[in-house]
C-alpha cells in the first residue's frame, strides 16, 4: 500500500465564494443525501429559517443526485417544501427594509400544466372609459365574455352596424387605436414556487414573476436546463430586475412610494410538484439590492466557472456618472494578458483625444465633423495565433501559398480574416493594416 500525499493550495487571486453581505438565508443542497439518518434528511435551517418537508418518500426524491452528479433536492411525486419566510417588508426609510435580492438555481422537468402565470395583453388608449351608446367599457366587456381569450380578437369581433366602428366600446377602427401599455395578467394555478399575496414573486413551468403589486417584471425559461434567477428589488434605483444566468432579462420603476411587503397567504415560501418535478439546488435571500456584478459572480461561483469569476471581477468597474457597472478597457487589457486561451471577442477603440471637436468630443450631427478621432480595431484571437506562429496549417488548410517576393501565405490568410487596423477620421489618413 502506498501514501499519497495531497497538497491543496488556495489560490490567491479567487475567492469563489458567494457575497455574504446581507445574505440572510442560505438554502444549498450540495453535499446532502437521502442516506442521512431519517431525523437529519428531513431538517434545514439557517438562521431563524426552517424548512418543512412535507410527503417525500426518500426513494425517488429528496436529497438526490442529478443526472450530472450535482447534489439537489428534488421535489416530485406530490411532496412540497416550505420555508417560513414570513414577511419582506422593502420600499422603506429604514436601510434594513428598503432593498432585498431572491436568488433561484432550479431544474423543471415532467411538466403536466404548460400554461404561463403571466400573460401579457396589450391595452389601448380609451379601453377603460365609457363612449356614448355603449353600456361598458371595452376592457371590462373582454373580461366579462368566455369566448375570446385573446384581447386584439374581441376587439376586431365588436363590430357597430350603425356607427361602422369595428370596436364598439371605443368608437373607432382597429387600425386607429392607439397603444398605452402592457398589461400583465397574473394566473397562479400552475405555479411551482409561491412567495405572492398582493405583492411577491411566483415560478411556473415556463415563466415566473416578480411583482409590488403596482408594477411586475417577469421571465420566460425552458424545462430540463438548470436556471438561475436573481430577482431584485433595488430601493436606490426605484427599479426592479430579473436576471437570468447572470444577464439582465426584465427591468420596470417602482412607481409606489409606500411600505410594500413581499409575502404570501401562508408565510412560507412555497415549492411543490402539483403541476411538475423541481430539482432546487439553491435559494438565497439578500436583505439588500444585489448589483449586475454581484449577481454575475455569484452566477459563476454556483457553476464554477473560473472564466467567468474573472471576467465579472476584472472587467466590470463602476461608473459613478450612471450609477450602473460597465466593461473597461484596462480591464479588458488585463484579462486578455492574462487569458491568453481564452480572450474576449474582438474590440473597437475610439480615441477622440485630439478630435478637433474638443477632446473627448466626438460628432453628434451630420453637420458636425471630426478629425483626429482614431479608430482602432483589435481581432485578439487571431493576432495571438499570429504572433505565435499558428496560422500556417490554417492557410495551407485554406490553399494559401507563399508569393515570390511577396506575401507569404501566412500573411495573406491573416489579411483575409478580418485583422486588426488603425485608422485616422476625417480624410487624415486611410486605414493602415500592421503585420
Amino acid at each position: 500500500m502506498r501514501n499519497v500525499t495531497f497538497e491543496v493550495v488556495v489560490d490567491p487571486k479567487r475567492d469563489m465564494t458567494i457575497k455574504q453581505d446581507g445574505l440572510i438565508l442560505n438554502f444549498d443542497a450540495a453535499g446532502r443525501s437521502n442516506k442521512e439518518s431519517s431525523v437529519n434528511r428531513t431538517s434545514w435551517s439557517f438562521g431563524e429559517y426552517k424548512g418543512d418537508f412535507i410527503d417525500f418518500n426518500w426513494y425517488n426524491n429528496g436529497w438526490v443526485l442529478d443526472k450530472n452528479n450535482n447534489s439537489c433536492l428534488r421535489i416530485s411525486n406530490g411532496a412540497k417544501f416550505n420555508i417560513n419566510l414570513g414577511n419582506i417588508d422593502v420600499n422603506t426609510s429604514d436601510t434594513s427594509k428598503q432593498s432585498c435580492t431572491f436568488e433561484f438555481e432550479f431544474k423543471i422537468k415532467n411538466i403536466q400544466d404548460y400554461s404561463n402565470i403571466i400573460k401579457e395583453i396589450t391595452r389601448y388608449k380609451g379601453d377603460n372609459s365609457l363612449i356614448e351608446g355603449a353600456d361598458k367599457t371595452a376592457w371590462k366587456a373582454f373580461n366579462d365574455q368566455s369566448i375570446y381569450s385573446n384581447y386584439d380578437s374581441f376587439l376586431n369581433a365588436m363590430y357597430d352596424e350603425t356607427t361602422k366602428n369595428v370596436v364598439h366600446y371605443i368608437g373607432k377602427t382597429y387600425d386607429e387605436l392607439e397603444f398605452d401599455y402592457i398589461y400583465k395578467k397574473i394566473d397562479l394555478k400552475s405555479v411551482f414556487c409561491n412567495f405572492y399575496s398582493t405583492a411577491g414573486l411566483c415560478l411556473g413551468p415556463q415563466d415566473g414573476f416578480f411583482s409590488t403589486g403596482n408594477d411586475t417584471v417577469n421571465v420566460k425559461y425552458v424545462e430540463d436546463k438548470t436556471m438561475n434567477l436573481s430577482m431584485v428589488f433595488d430601493y436606490s434605483n426605484k427599479l426592479i430586475l430579473i436576471y437570468l444566468n447572470g444577464v439582465l432579462s426584465s427591468i420596470a420603476k417602482i412607481t409606489s412610494k409606500n411600505l410594500i411587503s413581499l409575502k404570501s397567504a401562508t408565510g412560507n415560501i412555497t415549492f411543490s410538484s402539483d403541476f411538475c418535478d423541481v430539482d432546487l439546488y439553491k435559494f438565497r435571500v439578500y436583505n439588500k439590492a444585489l448589483n449586475v456584478k454581484e449577481i454575475s459572480t455569484n452566477y459563476a461561483v454556483d457553476h464554477k466557472n473560473i472564466l467567468l469569476y474573472d471576467q465579472s471581477e476584472m472587467l466590470a468597474l463602476p461608473n459613478s456618472a450612471i450609477g450602473e457597472y460597465q466593461l473597461t478597457y484596462d480591464g479588458m487589457i488585463n484579462y486578455n494578458n492574462e487569458h491568453e486561451d481564452n480572450y474576449l471577442m474582438p474590440y473597437l477603440i475610439i480615441d477622440s483625444t485630439n478630435s478637433s471637436l474638443g477632446e473627448g468630443v466626438l460628432p453628434y450631427s451630420k453637420a458636425k465633423k471630426a478629425k483626429g478621432v482614431h479608430l482602432t480595431f483589435v481581432n485578439t484571437g487571431l493576432d495571438h495565433a499570429y504572433a505565435n506562429g499558428l496560422l500556417g496549417p490554417l492557410a495551407e488548410q485554406e490553399g494559401y501559398k507563399d508569393i515570390e517576393n511577396g506575401m507569404s501565405a501566412v500573411e495573406q490568410y491573416y489579411m483575409h480574416h478580418c485583422p486588426s487596423w488603425t485608422s485616422q477620421c476625417g480624410g487624415l489618413s486611410s486605414n493602415a493594416v500592421t503585420l
